[in-house]
């Protein structure tokens, strides 16, 4: 009898002891099951561009990082900008990539309250530059829009983001930004109607690696606007920056480009919806560092990802990826 009670002094000695450690488990795992995050789901897709282009590019090398942690990324291609976020609004796709600068008819006032059960649109940064290239036909060398003021320039299709930017630039300019002379072509036809002589000016944004801009670099009689107001524009325009192509390095035989150029450049930003699981935004933010962040013509090396264009709220995993890695 004596060993039994002991034996039950102990156990109850034990459970008095254990006990508070038992209600904090619990709880523990009451909140955990309430509010933890869902498993996340093994199949994202994503809004690029055209085919041909850089966005497009960019998506199947993410792709092909993601699929080794099993997750599928489907791409589908847009006209541009305004389409993904579009499809964003719509909830078509769960993440897409934008232009800087790109209007979006959609967003909410940067002081408006959240309205209940929508979901807003945040960066995980942006993830390369892209030249403003403004090439043209002149007699004279320009460093300025304004001797550009009623030719006809190719200014991109009515709805994209080329176009878009074009506007903007006209505008702080005091140019029209409506008329027959803004011809609504972009990339390869509009360089194929400055070749022609049909238009005397084209604006094309795209990576200097893209085959467009070699050819219209190394045409004969085109020129490539130098921007004498750059920085003047990069603190206008909080989307733009100022970049420089250097002398030769286009062409060093043939001395292309045959001086210092300065451009303005936007940035390609991933943009996605707030409800993206933070688990599969970590894996983008890795493909992205793995694909966007090596040396450039105009980046340095790790110089992307970044927060470059403050026109969307950056995502709160972006936020800690950025600060920790």
């Amino acid at each position: 009898m004596r060993a039994l009670r002991a034996k039950f002094v102990s156990l109850r000695d034990l459970l008095a002891t254990a006990w508070p450690i038992l209600m904090v488990s619990a709880a523990a795992l009451y909140v955990a099951y309430q509010f933890g995050e869902p498993a996340p789901p093994r199949r994202v897709v994503v809004s690029t561009g055209s085919e041909d282009g850089a966005y497009h590019a960019f998506a199947q090398r993410y792709a092909e990082l993601l699929a080794h942690n099993g997750i599928e990324l489907e791409i589908r291609s847009s006209s541009g900008s305004r389409e993904n976020l579009e499809r964003l609004r719509r909830g078509e796709v769960d993440l897409a990539f934008v232009q800087g600068g790109t209007d979006d008819p959609g967003r909410p006032a940067a002081n408006a309250k959240p309205v209940p059960g929508e979901h807003r649109l945040k960066s995980l940064g942006s993830v390369a530059y892209e030249p403003v290239w403004v090439f043209y036909r002149h007699d004279k060398r320009i460093d300025t829009l304004h001797p550009l003021a009623g030719k006809r320039i190719a200014v991109g299709e009515e709805g994209s983001g080329v176009r878009g930017l074009v506007m903007q630039l006209f505008a702080a300019n005091g140019m029209q930004t409506t008329g027959r002379h803004l011809v609504p072509l972009s990339g390869l036809e509009a360089a194929e109607a400055l070749l022609r002589g049909e238009v005397d000016a084209a604006f094309i944004v795209s990576a200097p690696e893209a085959a467009v801009v070699q050819a219209l670099l190394h045409a004969i009689g085109v020129r490539v606007l130098s921007f004498g107001q750059a920085e003047a524009y990069a603190r206008r325009f909080s989307f733009l920056s100022r970049i420089v192509l250097p002398r030769g390095v286009v062409d060093l035989e043939r001395d292309l480009p045959p001086r210092d150029t300065a451009l303005l450049a936007t940035t390609a930003n991933v943009v996605a919806r707030d409800t993206l699981h933070p688990a599969l935004v970590s894996l983008l933010l890795q493909a992205m560092g793995e694909v966007n962040g090596q040396t450039g013509f105009f980046q340095r090396a790790g110089e992307f990802p970044a927060y470059k264009d403050r026109g969307y709220e950056l995502s709160d995993e972006a936020q800690r990826y950025f600060n920790s890695g």
